[in-house]
């Protein structure tokens, strides 16, 4: 009676075995499947221990906001953004300041792609295309004031540059 070993993990049809009670054949099994368990679905690695993250004190949460003041101040104010879109009576304002914000870190790649559409259009293809723009309508009709707000800070900074809204 034949049987099947694995190889890596998968079943190799071709490499059959006559006595399925051969110890080196299910020595080999069990070598397989252990070597099987250090790597995901996908084929990459997987850590045979779990990664420690380091933990962070006070001090080093506080030192990072010292050294990089503007993310900090950028971050409080998306999330206040953010918050505000949760309320009818400032949801404007809460897409408007999530929309400059957006518009701030993003406007070169804004300005990428509007200028280059034609080439992603090509790239992607017309499906994704087509998709991918039913998507940024709906969200255009949604939160309208997010696109307008990116759109205005990309604006300014392809007109004046980067230095309009730097110190």
């Amino acid at each position: 009676m034949a049987v099947h070993t694995f190889v890596g993990g998968i079943m190799d049809p071709n490499n059959l075995k006559e006595d399925p009670q051969d110890s080196s054949s299910s020595k080999k099994i069990n070598e397989d499947l252990s070597a099987k368990k250090k790597f995901d679905d996908f084929g990459g690695v997987r850590f045979s221990k779990p990664i420690r993250k380091e933990e962070k004190s006070g001090s080093d949460i506080l030192s990072f906001m010292k050294e990089n003041t503007r993310d900090t101040i950028a971050y409080v104010v998306l999330i206040a953004g953010i918050m505000m879109m949760f309320f009818d009576n400032v949801a404007i304002y809460g897409g408007l300041i999530v929309g400059v914000i957006f518009g701030l870190y993003f406007a070169k790649e804004l300005a990428y792609l509007v200028t280059n559409a034609g080439t992603l259009i090509e790239e992607q293809g017309v499906p994704k295309t087509l998709m991918i723009g039913a998507l940024l309508l709906i969200f255009l009709l949604k939160v309208p004031f997010v696109f307008i707000g990116a759109a205005l800070v990309a604006v300014l900074k392809a007109f004046f540059g980067d230095d309009i809204l730097k110190n």
